[in-house]
């Protein structure tokens, strides 16, 4: 085993290393392994045992708010340990709770590490056969590049490997590759040449394959390392063989893949550890700030400000003081100089620190600095990372997002679940996405006739547009008229229509299909009998006939064609190409484009699109020997290219694919999944704005927008039709006079002769830009949508298309490329005012740009699934600054008392526990709060609106928060004030009425009071039901069930067994821990000096219960009635959501006679 120091590469290895891999790399086998690569290693996991501390401890320090206490804490030590200032804290007071909360992270962190340090070694020493090194099982981590591997079937991919034989005997196998890209689906790989012929005798053959692996030489030469996991560029030399052997994706097993029904294959290590390309994509995602972090960060840069407002106030309050105090107050140790003399001072003061000046003044703004530093919650990171811990659980574990038939749960990978509540744009890729991705071949159109009878689909029609082209109605079928069967193609075919044959020819021959006979074939007039990499046999009409295979041109989003040229049994050669109809039927590409069977073409391509089929033009193009000659050395130079391939490849199909023969088109059906339709209208009631991207035509597109309810007849639908430059410019400026301008200054006219009020409402919008959102009110109006096709240069204006799609309801991008979907979001995020939060939802790996620009990314495995999260993160926010600002408005407040001395009312270590007497309860409220059920939600999508315009977290809300905050700091502070105005007594050695008594009666007031508030605020009341605490108690699985709880528990008992009952639970818990702990604190005379018994004596006050009572009573009636006159006479759709929900519930058994309202919208 090799050591790890042999495994750290010095700073030079390193700069040779990527000096080599700047070059093109190259790999040479049957010889010694390449020693100059990296090995096959990996390492994911962060930290070692050397430097987790000190890495991870960095790490936590990158929060602001850990810094800030930092600060604080250093701030504490130098007021107490030095003269630069006096702290009324000690340091213990914050540097406990910190290293606490430092120690919760880092203990969570280190966990994760330690998981993958595990899975680190478990991969590194799994065991692989080397065909060409010193020894046949080798350790994945001692795999060099040049090492021959020999992989059997189910058998993982330890590093990159160039396929060179398989048990197959055209040199094909098959690769799932759901662990790299997540697609479950089987992809074929193939040799680039059959190097080892294989007989039928598979075993013998291996034997065979393994012995001239150990005397095969040969070369392969690549591109460097990357991360794209969709290319390979490389050549295949060989001694045996003149010229190099091209090299493609399609001849490359990556590392992360494994085989699959194919009993082994043989392929040479090019890239092995980090260069591989799983590894190099292992990168972290680009991060994404969550909206419940961002609303956090502005608190506290609010709050933060405030903090430092109230510290300049109160030590200029302090100055104040001084300047008419400070020559009598010698009880405080304030004497003038030469006034009396310090050893008679100390004599009758017990050694009282003597002054003789006044407070300067940038001690007194740290003594206050320090004294406020509760303003922020020291736990609130803590809190909020465990509550998305749990909130990710829950999604992970949620039964209705399981999906049986593929054994596939939801799976949540991101932190920005919390994101899931305010979302206002998704989009959407339409293949996969909202429809099944099952193709099947409905219709097609071959020498001016229609063959296949009309798809019938549901009637809709559209508004007008901008551009005089409505949209798309219903069906299109033409009455039972005009059309053939399918199956008549062949006897057109067969009567020796050319069309029909070549239309036939380029089905059959045309295509990436590899032959799997798993049972007898159904009968056809062409069959497709097997194909290798050289040549295609195919039956026709019983004849078998085999094509030989010379070049491919394979499909790309640029050119959106694909094309084999086949040398035919009679030695003819030809061309067989099918595309999009932009692609295929231009005068360049189409040498019959003005023929009466094209024009006629371009008519039953519309009759497809407007059914919602997918459409594809075959053209064919007789090729003679001069022009192949000429064009294969163009195609062969920009094989071998280790270079810009792609684009050479590109470049010599585009001089080949012209003046073909158009022969017809193809019509395929692409079924929407179940329950598209009606999800996407529930979208559209929560108001978000929804974007389909898709590489359809505009009537295709057209069509499945109405089918899918995307688009209905409600709408203003707008086209944006492809062009160049220029035109779409043109069409761009008069969709935004048309619905912005023109909508902005008609706001602004209509205001004139306004009260003041009312003309700053309505010109608001005016001096906006693009508008993120519309309110639940206005989705009964009159609604718009647009339909965009890029231009044909690709130009794509930056501003404007966001500020005009911004204005729609709806929008439909059609013939969009991957690369544009991800334009379309960024701009979206860059351009529309205020940032919207973003989500985009795909199934493949050309998805995975888009899903990468948004905020939150939706991946698809298999069938669609859904995702939901509720909004109670906000409450977590919300309720730590609230406990805390009233924590510090009770100590300012103090100071009116103390001559702004900056002594704290509360004792030091009680304050430290403050926040862990609160925090639980909150905890409990961020987990399982919800304020409707499940049911409700999905009934009353119109709801979503909370969150997506940010109701429940914004600057309005945190200053109602903040001025209830300073109603409860006044009244905690000032009605036990008042009795102690008018009470005073001792008991034993303690005074009941000093400063440390209280401080401890406000104390249990604040934390009795805050509960109060957390009971007030919690919509999910429970409790311990019969099933769990009684003798029915039933085990329950580990999986969340989000239906049980408040709603169905009226009906279903039992269910309450999924939650337990925090809310009483909890709540006396979290309260009954404050008592124990004055309890036994107070009674520690060496820790608690002087606040030795102070506690026990308080308890034996009847005036201390009364405060515990009266104090949280008059603070939650004052809440209760602000609630109450809110909710009477200016109800947020929330409220009234929950107030039809409880009805809803309690008519439950009576759901015959109750009809529910109706929710304003």
């Amino acid at each position: 085993m090799a050591s790890q120091a042999g495994r750290k590469w010095s700073i030079m290895t390193a700069l040779r290393l990527k000096a080599v891999e700047e070059q093109n790399r190259v790999v040479q086998f049957g010889g010694e392994a390449g020693r100059q690569y990296c090995d096959n290693f990996i390492k994911t996991s962060k930290y070692t045992l050397i430097n987790f501390l000190p890495r991870s401890i960095f790490e936590q320090f990158r929060r602001l708010g850990n810094q800030y206490f930092l600060l604080l804490v250093i701030l504490m030590m130098l007021g107490t340990y030095t003269s630069l200032f006096e702290s009324p804290i000690g340091p213990s007071t914050t540097l406990g709770p910190l290293i606490l909360v430092l120690a919760v992270s880092m203990t969570q962190e280190g966990y994760t590490d330690f998981k993958r340090h595990r899975s680190d070694d478990e991969t590194n020493n799994r065991k692989s056969t080397v065909l060409n090194g010193a020894k046949e099982d080798t350790k994945w981590k001692d795999i060099r590049v040049g090492n021959m591997l020999l992989i059997r079937n189910g058998n993982p991919l330890p590093a990159d490997v160039v396929v060179l034989a398989t048990s197959e005997e055209d040199g094909i196998c098959y690769v799932e590759t759901s662990q790299i890209d997540g697609e479950t689906n089987l992809k074929l790989h193939r040799a680039p040449v059959v190097i080892f012929p294989v007989g039928e005798d598979n075993k013998a053959a291996l034997e065979q394959v393994k012995g001239a692996c150990a005397q095969l030489k040969g070369e392969v030469e690549c591109e460097p390392p990357n991360l794209s996991i969709n290319t390979f560029t490389g050549v295949l030399k060989l001694p045996d063989r003149p010229d190099p052997i091209p090299l493609g994706p399609e001849n490359v097993m990556l590392r992360g893949a494994a085989l699959r029904n194919t009993d082994w294959a043989v392929g040479a290590v090019v890239y092995t550890g980090v260069d591989t390309k799983i590894m190099r994509n292992s990168r972290q995602a680009p991060s994404k700030l969550s909206g419940i972090d961002k609303g956090i960060n502005s608190a506290i840069l609010l709050i933060f400000l405030t903090d430092l407002i109230l510290v300049t106030i109160s030590a200029f309050l302090l100055l104040r003081w001084e300047n008419r105090n400070f020559a009598q107050a010698t009880y405080l140790g304030y004497f003038l100089e030469g006034e009396s003399d310090q050893a008679e001072f100390d004599r009758y003061n017990g050694g009282m620190d003597f002054q003789t000046s006044k407070t300067p003044y940038y001690q007194g703004w740290l003594t206050f600095l320090v004294l406020y530093n509760n303003f922020i919650p020291i736990s609130m990171y803590v809190t909020v990372e465990m509550v998305v811990f749990a909130l990710l659980y829950f999604v992970n574990m949620d039964l209705k997002m399981y999906r049986e038939e593929e054994d596939m749960p939801a799976k949540a990978r991101s932190s920005n679940i919390t994101d899931l509540g305010q979302i206002q744009y998704v989009f959407s890729d339409k293949t996969g996405t909202l429809t099944q991705n099952v193709m099947r071949f409905k219709r097609a159109s071959c020498g001016g006739q229609i063959y296949g009878a009309p798809v019938e689909i549901a009637a809709s029609s559209g508004g007008s547009n901008g551009n005089g082209n409505g949209g798309a109605n219903g069906t299109s079928s033409k009455e039972g008229g005009g059309y053939k069967p399918l199956a008549a193609l062949a006897d057109a075919a067969r009567a020796g229509e050319a069309d029909a044959s070549g239309f036939l020819d380029i089905l059959s021959l045309a295509h990436s299909v590899v032959v799997e006979t798993k049972k007898e074939a159904p009968d056809g007039k062409y069959k497709l009998l097997g194909r290798n990499s050289t040549s295609i046999t195919t039956q026709v009409d019983g004849e078998t006939r085999v094509a030989k295979v010379l070049a491919v041109n394979k499909f790309d989003s640029d050119r959106k064609r694909q094309s084999i040229i086949l040398e035919r049994p009679d030695g003819s050669l030809r061309l067989l190409c099918k595309g999009a109809d932009s692609s295929m039927v231009g005068p360049e590409q189409a040498a019959n484009a003005q023929e009466p069977n094209i024009l006629a073409l371009h008519k039953h391509l519309e009759e497809f699109a407007c059914e919602g089929l997918r459409t594809l033009v075959l053209g064919v193009k007789d090729i003679s020997k001069e022009e192949w000659n000429t064009w294969r050395a163009e195609y062969k130079a920009a094989q071998e290219a280790l270079t810009k391939r792609d684009e050479k490849l590109t470049a010599a199909a585009n001089l080949i694919e012209k003046g073909m023969t158009i022969v017809g088109a193809t019509a395929i059906e692409d079924k929407l999944q179940d329950g598209v339709p009606d999800t996407i209208a529930c979208l559209a009631l929560a108001g978000i704005k929804l974007w389909v991207l898709t590489g359809d035509k505009r009537e295709t597109a057209i069509n499945i927008g109405f089918s899918c309810k995307v688009l209905t007849p409600k709408m203003d639908l707008k086209v944006l039709v492809s062009g160049p430059k220029v035109e779409v410019r043109r069409q761009l400026a008069q969709l935004y006079k048309d619905m912005v301008k023109d909508k902005r200054q008609g706001k602004f006219a209509s205001a004139r002769g306004l009260p003041g009020a009312t003309v700053l409402t309505r010109i608001k919008p005016f001096f906006g830009s693009a508008k993120a959102a519309t309110p639940p009110k206005a989705m009964d109006a009159r609604m718009e949508a647009c339909l965009a096709e890029p231009p044909t240069d690709g130009y794509v204006p930056p501003e404007v298309p966001p500020e005009v799609a911004s204005q729609c309801n709806a929008v439909i991008a059609c013939r969009v490329s991957p690369k544009q979907k991800a334009i379309l979001v960024r701009m979206v995020k860059q351009y529309v005012k205020p940032t919207p939060v973003t989500l985009s939802i795909g199934d493949g790996a050309n998805d995975v740009p888009m899903l990468q620009e948004a905020q939150v990314g939706v991946g698809i495995s298999g069938k669609e699934g859904q995702q939901a999260v509720n909004n109670s993160d906000f409450a977590v926010a919300q309720f730590s600054f609230f406990k805390n600002t009233v924590l510090v408005v009770c100590l300012f407040l103090y100071n009116f008392k103390n001559g702004f001395s900056g002594t704290p009312v509360f004792e030091d270590n009680m304050i430290a526990l403050y926040n862990f007497f609160l925090g639980l309860p909150i905890i409990m409220v961020g987990i399982f709060e919800r304020d409707v059920t499940r049911k409700f939600a999905m009934d009353h999508p119109e709801l979503y609106y909370i969150g997506r315009e940010g109701k429940d977290l914004n600057a309005r809300v945190d200053g109602i928060w903040i001025l209830f905050a300073l109603i409860c700091g006044l009244l905690t502070y000032y009605i036990p004030l008042a009795c102690y105005a008018t009470n005073y007594g001792t008991t034993g050695t303690v005074d009941l009425w000093g400063l440390d008594a209280f401080g401890t009666v406000m104390l249990g007031v604040l934390v009795i009071a805050m509960n109060w508030k957390v009971l007030l605020e919690t919509r999910t009341i429970t409790y311990c039901s019969k099933g769990l605490c009684g003798s029915g108690c039933k085990a329950k699985p580990a999986v969340y069930d989000s239906d049980l709880g408040r709603g169905d528990g009226l009906r279903q008992e039992d269910a309450w067994t999924s939650r337990f009952g925090w809310t009483i639970f909890i709540l006396l818990g979290s309260i009954a821990f404050y008592f124990l702990t004055v309890i036994l604190y107070s009674d520690l005379m060496s820790l608690a000096w002087p606040y030795y018994w102070s506690g026990i004596e308080s308890f034996g006050n009847g005036v201390y219960w009364l405060m515990l009572f009266l104090v949280p009573t008059t603070i939650a009636l004052i809440d209760v009635a602000a609630k109450f006159l809110n909710q009477q006479f200016s109800p947020s759709l929330i409220q009234l959501g929950v107030e039809q929900n409880r009805l809803v519930e309690g008519h439950i058994q009576e759901e015959d006679t109750y009809k529910p309202m109706e929710l304003p919208r």
